[in-house]
């Protein structure tokens, strides 16, 4: 279901983070596989606007050759109904040095990041159009994205004020 509930997962070392972005809490286990703690943070939910379902389903329906856009057309077509509000993450990762970061659905992007004892540190803004990230350094983020030929290509963006 676009804008539902999706389960997350990202491991670091011995933790691992966990959580289905509604609300906006994640749990984190140790080696054992014990919740050792539950990260939360209070606030309201986005919700979910007509602009958001309509660049979901521009995407979603970019992804399939013209053979196959019509049979993606009639399941879009088919959900009966949306969420009224998006979960507060599309996802978790766990940096270099264990801390966790929870990213926005906004583009340009943007991930709040927290201590390892469940301390929102503040938002980082990332760079527009990112595919997906694939580690968090010190000081970088390695990802990959689109060019402007349609092809993924890797990238290092440095992060600043660390």
């Amino acid at each position: 279901m676009p804008f539902g509930k999706a389960f997350h997962v990202a491991v670091s070392g011995d933790i691992a983070v966990f959580g289905a972005g509604k609300p906006f809490e994640a749990g984190v286990l140790d080696s054992r596989g014990s919740i050792v703690r539950w990260l939360r943070v209070d606030g309201p939910l986005e919700p979910v606007r007509e602009r958001d379902i309509g660049q979901m389903k521009a995407r979603v329906l970019a992804a399939y050759v013209p053979e196959q856009r019509a049979r993606a057309e009639a399941r879009l077509a088919a959900i009966p109904e949306y969420p009224v509000s998006k979960p507060a993450y599309r996802g978790l990762i766990v940096d270099d040095e264990g801390f966790v970061w929870a990213l926005a659905w906004e583009d340009p992007p943007r991930a709040w990041v927290l201590d390892q004892g469940g301390r929102l540190l503040g938002q980082v803004a990332l760079p527009a159009g990112l595919r997906r990230i694939w580690q968090i350094g010190k000081d970088y983020v390695l990802a990959t994205r689109r060019d402007a030929l349609d092809v993924d290509e890797v990238v290092v963006f440095r992060l600043m004020g660390r």
